[in-house]
């Protein structure tokens, strides 16, 4: 019977790392779990000790151990002994193990000291050797299992158990009887519960300890040979001396790592340099990171056999920008994807001697990754150096440099966006100018034949065509603001916003409506659009601001109105209409210490919706002839101008439009 590994981060990966290795990737541990340093002449192994003082510090450690073991394909032990089996399996539930299952195949057994450590009635270490031995036979040879896993806890020993030194002694054996097996153990230490000289042994046994919810190289360790074998006090003293030198050098690697990683996020940052100015600076902090002369960016089509240099960072006889050679004949034919670094420091016996880049190229170090790009040709971004390199490219060098290349995708992907959406506004552009001079054409030509229809036998037949033709200007108008922004506004001249607002009043049909105008602010701008902004402003409060909507212009014909929008609101005041009905809505514009605003008392926006209101092609009334554009009119011409706008609550409630930034006519 075999046990298969369950996830596929594990799959295949036993016999390329250990059990302490696969944990260094466990995201419930803090990192990195530096392998240890071989101490002696026996290998490292995978033994463990736990140093807690709760039961939450406990198995925080021991849950992501043990679903790691079952994931890995395992066969996991628990020894229990502070906590009963029932706390065991709760704690190791509670924390996201599968425990029924692992019980229901086997995979996962709760033991007690009885059944273990003194399985012969009292401990012995040559009986509990064995039983590990025996266990691991068991378990990999007769039942299928990849290795064996186990946590124990280790309070037995407190109670009528061996004494400390016999402990330590037992501790310090499975270190070689461990070692290339494949067995990961955790021993657990109530540090609360233990005296400290016990604590300080058991960590002296053990390579790795977990605490805190970390698991750290164990510096202190001593291998079995060091442990049992005599006093040397020369080796103390170098072991010593090298763990100062090591620790030091580990904080100036990190404090080199931050301070090339806080260079390249100024030099990405920096908003005033170019695409091209960016690129050339971290070429040159890349060739610093990593001790080589050039680095460059180049086209590269392993279909065609194309590598084609973009740009570089220095002089070079053969690597200038536009020289192409055959991919094939450069070391970027070995890259595979963008998550690929490749390191060359040894071209000769990497079989890359009789490569074009090594012979006349003169390359003998390289580093370099693949950018993969949607709709363009692949990017190589290299470094190269004529000299060769000693060591091979450390882990930190190879992240730096990965994260080089993204920073150039991101760019050259943006770049390529950008490029494209100005292509496409340019043919926007093209296709409003030329619609508006196609249509302004034929609407001048029917304004002229409109005016020399006879008015006085169908009047208001006269003035449905006269209106029709205004809205279409106003449609182009709002159709070129909304599409080529500033240039659409050719002139200015000193705009009286309250009449404004009153003339475009004068254009809304809506006789159950009033309007009051409290604003004394003359500016500078285009009348038309400043009259077209009202308007749309007024139209949208009486098309949401109505508690019973009247029918727009095109709706009257049919609710059978005959009348235009003029007549409407003369017959309105005729009527004594000017007042607010129960169906109108009030709108008011009125002054601000900076601008102005337009508010109704309609039942506004809710505050969610308030920023998409200004987004074209947004509408609540499409079955009403809706377009979605008024609104959007409105923020394009405040951004013209340079106005800010926003969409608020008025203080009675209803939407109110503020405009700021409003400049006086000086």
């Amino acid at each position: 019977m075999s046990h298969d590994v369950e996830s596929d981060d594990y799959r295949g990966s036993l016999d390329v790392e250990s059990g302490v290795e696969a944990l260094r990737r466990s995201p419930a541990f803090r990192g990195p779990v530096d392998p240890p340093d071989g101490r002696g002449d026996g290998p490292a192994n995978d033994h463990l000790a736990s140093i807690h003082d709760s039961a939450e510090e406990q198995f925080a450690a021991v849950a992501p151990f043990v679903r790691q073991g079952l994931e890995r394909g395992e066969r996991c032990l628990y020894i229990a002994d502070d906590n009963s089996r029932e706390e065991v399996l709760a704690a190791l539930r509670d924390r996201g193990v599968d425990v029924d299952a692992a019980l229901d195949s086997g995979a996962l057994s709760v033991h007690t000291p009885a059944e273990t450590y003194r399985r012969t009635g009292e401990f012995d270490r040559d009986a509990m050797v064995e039983f590990w031995e025996d266990t691991l036979a068991r378990a990999t040879d007769d039942e299928g299992y990849a290795g064996v896993r186990a946590a124990a806890e280790m309070t037995w020993a407190l109670d009528g158990g061996p004494d400390a030194d016999v402990l330590t002694d037992y501790e310090a054996t499975l270190n070689s009887v461990f070692a290339g097996e494949e067995y990961t153990v955790l021993c657990q230490y109530n540090r609360e519960r233990f005296p400290a000289e016990v604590v300080r042994d058991v960590i002296r046994t053990h390579p790795h300890v977990a605490s805190d919810g970390a698991i750290h190289h164990n510096s202190f360790y001593r291998p079995p040979e060091e442990y049992f074998g005599p006093d040397d006090p020369a080796r103390d003293v170098e072991r010593m001396m090298d763990s100062m030198r090591e620790r030091t050098e580990m904080k100036a690697t990190e404090q080199e790592r931050h301070r090339y990683l806080r260079r390249q996020y100024e030099i990405a940052a920096d908003t005033d340099r170019t695409f091209g100015q960016k690129l050339q600076a971290l070429f040159e902090l890349g060739c610093e990171r990593f001790d080589l002369e050039l680095g460059g960016l180049a086209r590269i089509d392993p279909e065609t056999d194309l590598f084609e240099v973009e740009a570089v960072s220095g002089d070079h006889d053969y690597l200038v920008p536009g020289a192409r050679v055959a991919l094939s004949e450069t070391y970027c034919r070995v890259l595979t994807d963008d998550a690929d670094v490749t390191g060359v420091t040894d071209p000769a016996d990497d079989g890359f001697a009789s490569l074009e880049a090594y012979e006349e190229f003169g390359v003998r170090t390289y580093l370099g990754t693949r950018i993969e790009l949607s709709d363009d040709l692949d990017r190589s971004l290299f470094f190269v150096s004529s000299e060769p390199r000693d060591e091979e490219f450390t882990d930190a060098e190879r992240t730096f440099h990965q994260l080089l290349g993204q920073w150039v995708k991101y760019e050259l992907e943006t770049d390529r966006h950008k490029a494209r959406l100005e292509s496409k506004n340019d043919r926007l552009e093209s296709f409003a100018s030329m619609l508006a001079h196609e249509l302004r054409n034929p609407v001048t030509i029917g304004e002229i034949y409109s005016r020399q229809l006879p008015a006085d036998e169908n009047p208001e037949a006269v003035e449905y065509v006269a209106d029709a033709f205004d809205r279409i200007e106003a449609m182009i108008d709002v159709m070129l603001v909304l599409t080529k922004g500033r240039e659409a506004v050719d002139g200015c001249v000193p705009v009286d916003l309250a009449e404004a607002a009153r003339e475009a009043w004068a254009e809304v049909d809506a006789p159950d409506a009033t309007l009051d105008v409290d604003l004394d602010r003359t500016i500078q701008a285009d009348e038309t659009y400043v009259r077209h902004l009202f308007r749309n402003l007024f139209e949208n409060a009486v098309e949401h601001g109505s508690t019973s909507r009247r029918p727009q212009a095109d709706d009257a014909v049919e609710h059978g109105s005959t009348s235009p929008r003029s007549q409407a609101r003369e017959d309105a005041v005729e009527h004594g209409m000017t007042d607010r009905s129960d169906d109108g809505v009030a709108v008011t514009v009125g002054e601000l210490p900076s601008g102005f605003y337009v508010g109704d008392d309609g039942p506004g926006v809710p505050p969610e919706d308030r920023d998409v209101v200004f987004e074209a092609g947004y509408t609540t009334a499409s079955d009403n002839g809706g377009t979605g554009l008024g609104l959007a009119f409105v923020a394009e011409l405040a951004d013209v101008y340079g106005w800010e706008v926003s969409l608020t609550e008025g203080a009675s409630g209803g939407a109110r439009f503020e405009f700021r930034n409003v400049e006086r006519n000086q």
